[in-house]
């Protein structure tokens, strides 16, 4: 979608436009609530010098890049975002909720991955509902399912279906897929669908559940790799199945929203937000290559930047674990030279 308009200094208007997604299919295995990045590019028109007349868009700080919406957002001001959440108005369009992910190496090189699935409950059973009693869960990769049976096919806590690449966790336990071989840059589409159990009485109730991707050859207290976190809210409005539902809704820090720099470092490196849209406190963290804390800020959410002291740190490799409140979190990988 490509919108025009021109505005006189000063003016402001409220823009409504409707859009639909050119091939809605693409969007089957996403839930009924997205959420999605509103790109606008604010251009400044200057008046050419005389003798020429009308006026002329000033040119952009640093040229555009195609595919690196990130990289161009940060270069030139003229480029703003909103982040906001895009809802299915058609009412039972999808059947079940489902979510499309990925579960990805971004390093450079080759590690084995843990998969697991795992209820808020499991980690705090002090926690009452059990998810299981009404509804469980199904993880379909052709790719990954592929790569744990080429790695010797560990885990535990599912049912493993090798005519539709999946994997079903009953939602009690954890369920845990090991030693999942992932050279670097490997990215295995999936999706993950929350399904009702039949014939089950449905109380009107909220699941925690989190998905989360780990190296498996760190030590057991290493924080995740990644992690994505639903909240699930069931619900019982009447005695048939079609007034039964079953909601979905995603929260997680995305990999993209914080700036490291400078990386490689020295005795310094900046963090800073990179959108201002995104508020919520961060717990930052510098971790050693084995997962060792080395040093630790603290980001409010009203602040943009912060920085952190890295001198008296040997070169090499570390990470950078930044944590939001409710526990998600996004890794980054910093060289100290």
């Amino acid at each position: 979608m490509a919108t025009r308009f021109f505005y006189q200094p000063g003016a402001q208007a409220i823009l409504s436009h409707g859009w639909k997604p050119k091939a809605p299919n693409f969007y089957d295995a996403s839930a009924n609530t997205i959420a999605a990045c509103l790109l606008a590019r604010i251009i400044e028109y200057i008046p050419p010098p005389p003798p020429f007349g009308g006026y002329a868009a000033a040119p952009m700080a640093i040229p555009e890049v195609t595919g690196v919406v990130s990289k161009n957002v940060r270069n030139n001001n003229n480029i703003v975002t909103r982040n906001l959440m895009i809802e299915d108005a058609v009412a039972g369009n999808k059947p079940y909720p489902k979510q499309s992910l990925d579960l990805a190496n971004a390093e450079t090189i080759a590690h084995n991955f843990d998969i697991q699935l795992i209820s808020e409950r499991y980690i705090n059973p002090h926690f009452s509902g059990d998810l299981s009693a009404v509804a469980y869960a199904v993880l379909r990769s052709p790719e990954l399912y592929a790569h744990w049976v080429a790695s010797g096919a560990q885990g535990h806590g599912f049912t493993a279906h090798p005519e539709d690449s999946s994997f079903v966790w009953g939602g009690s336990d954890e369920m845990r897929l090991q030693n999942v071989f992932m050279n670097a840059g490997d990215r295995f589409p999936a999706t993950l669908e929350f399904v009702l159990r039949d014939s089950v009485p449905i109380p009107n109730f909220s699941f925690t559940i989190h998905l989360r991707q780990f190296i498996s050859d760190m030590p057991a207290d290493t924080p995740a790799y990644g992690n994505i976190s639903f909240l699930l809210s069931v619900r019982d409005s009447g005695q048939t199945e079609g007034q039964r539902s079953l909601g979905i809704g995603r929260t997680q820090i995305p990999g993209q929203c914080f700036d490291i720099f400078p990386n490689p470092a020295s005795s310094v490196v900046y963090i800073r937000r990179a959108e201002k849209g995104i508020q919520t406190d961060a717990t930052i963290k510098l971790l050693g290559i084995n997962g060792q804390l080395l040093r630790q800020e603290h980001l409010d959410k009203n602040a943009w930047m912060t920085s952190m002291n890295t001198k008296g740190l040997p070169p090499g490799v570390y990470v950078v674990r930044i944590e939001g409140q409710d526990g998600n979190s996004s890794r980054y990988k910093l060289i100290l030279k």
